[in-house]
């Protein structure tokens, strides 16, 4: 009985390993599936918030973004949405089909013919990029994006962002299935193919942002702090802007705002404190009052005054108090 127990043991743990590489490989097909759904969601976000009022505001002829900028900043998003939903189409299909075996012949095949409409859209993405940060220093821009971004829950930049991500992500998982697959499968070959188009793409995105990296080390690195103008030396450190990457002092680089809404503060220099506590105090002063606010005398209600004038007028405070008393003792002594 032992030994045909065993013989029964040894015969079924041979034959769970190609089980287990098929249920992997339909595992991992589930998880393209399922990362196509969310990027296919965050396009239509995308659209929904972003595109088409932009296209509303074009049409009305309103000072929201130009027609030029638009087709920069947008480039081919709609075509990669129309090419998304063709690949989750063929992989709901293939994840069916997978009780018989799974091929991905037909899904590779399409990953290779849309291939060419993402390099496409990144090859123009610093174009875009630059594009972008100029229009964000016009104000009704900057609010309707700030507004937009509340309500849709991402930035306009990580949604611009996403089709380059996908890349990775049909790398990264093509790369597990090559793994699980033997040489001597139909589809072995076809893998190898996508992953070659898919190099292509993703060393063009390194590439430049290596070279950019290099040089901005290099170049940038300035003697003076960018606020005060003092120079920097052993004593007097060098400080990165968490909002606009410039270099300070530490006395420059004092306070603390968050960058995008329900995020922790970050530090940065007092330029870019000011700038964000003055888009704070447009929303809240009243229309009647902005002409009135500004003179100086008038804005300094609606500034917060830093840390270190707070400390230097309660320390004024103090010995004031000390010298009120210190004359008082006096009178007393002298009665």
């Amino acid at each position: 009985m032992s030994t045909n127990q065993s013989k029964n043991e040894k015969e079924n743990e041979k034959k769970p390993r190609r089980e287990h590489t098929k249920d992997n490989r339909i595992r991992i097909a589930t998880k393209i599936y399922k990362k196509e759904k969310i990027f296919q969601h965050k396009l239509k976000d995308l659209i929904h918030y972003f595109i088409h009022p932009f296209e509303n505001s074009i049409k009305n002829n309103e000072s929201l973004i130009s027609k030029e900028k638009f087709s920069i900043i947008i480039r081919n998003l709609k075509e990669i949405k129309i090419k998304s939903e063709e690949i989750l189409k063929i992989l709901e299909e293939t994840i069916k089909k997978s009780t018989e075996g799974l091929k991905l012949n037909d899904f590779l095949l399409l990953i290779i013919k849309n291939l060419p409409e993402y390099s496409k859209y990144i090859l123009n993405n610093s174009q875009a990029i630059k594009e972008l940060e100029e229009l964000k220093k016009e104000s009704k821009f900057f609010t309707f994006c700030q507004e937009t971004e509340k309500k849709a829950g991402n930035s306009f930049l990580e949604y611009l962002g996403m089709p380059e991500h996908q890349i990775f992500v049909y790398q990264t998982l093509i790369t597990k299935i090559k793994k699980l697959t033997p040489k001597e499968n139909p589809d072995f070959q076809q893998i190898e193919n996508a992953l070659i188009e898919l190099q292509k793409i993703t060393s063009k995105i390194q590439k430049p942002l290596n070279n950019s990296n290099e040089n901005s080390i290099k170049k940038e690195r300035p003697k003076v702090c960018s606020v005060c103008q003092n120079k920097f030396t052993a004593n007097r450190k060098r400080y990165r802007c968490r909002k606009c990457q410039k270099y300070v002092c530490k006395s420059c680089f004092t306070h603390q705002i968050s960058l995008k809404p329900n995020e922790t503060p970050v530090r940065v220099c007092d330029n870019c404190y000011k700038i964000s506590l003055e888009q704070k105090n447009e929303s809240i002063i009243p229309k009647d009052d902005s002409k009135k606010l500004k003179d100086q005398k008038l804005l300094r209600r609606y500034t917060v005054t830093s840390s270190t004038e707070i400390q230097k007028e309660n320390h004024l405070k103090q010995n004031q108090l000390i010298k009120m008393k210190q004359n008082q003792l006096i009178k007393m002594n002298k009665n």
